[in-house]
């Protein structure tokens, strides 16, 4: 099974909530998932840091919740704080983590239960 099916049951199955209607609503959230992973600057993160530096595991980690079919905000927000703190990716991390459309793309997998 790839991705995209693990990604389609896990939006599938956040449909307890009832806001995943239609499959309609669900192609929004398979293209809004894609959207935020595409969207991650893990090769800017990695460059700004030294090959030996240790937030490169959180970066990576972070990118592998990504990945996954129905990402846990929690995971994320923890490592998007982790990464703050390093002064070497705290404007890359909040440009991207705070700017308008990652927000919204978080709010709507969010409202939909993933």
């Amino acid at each position: 099974m790839d991705r995209k099916d693990d990604t389609r049951k896990a939006i599938e199955a956040a449909d307890e909530t009832g806001l995943v209607a239609d499959e309609e609503r669900i192609d929004t959230a398979e293209a809004s998932l894609l959207a935020l992973r595409s969207s991650f600057p893990r090769e800017r993160l990695h460059a700004a840091l030294p090959a030996t530096h240790g937030a490169r595991a959180s970066v990576d980690r972070l990118q592998a919740e990504l990945e996954k079919p129905a990402p846990r905000r929690h995971v994320l927000e923890r490592e998007i704080e982790s990464l703050r703190s390093v002064r070497e990716l705290e404007a890359v991390i909040v440009n991207w983590w705070d700017s308008p459309v990652t927000q919204g793309i978080v709010d709507e997998l969010t409202r939909i239960g993933l």
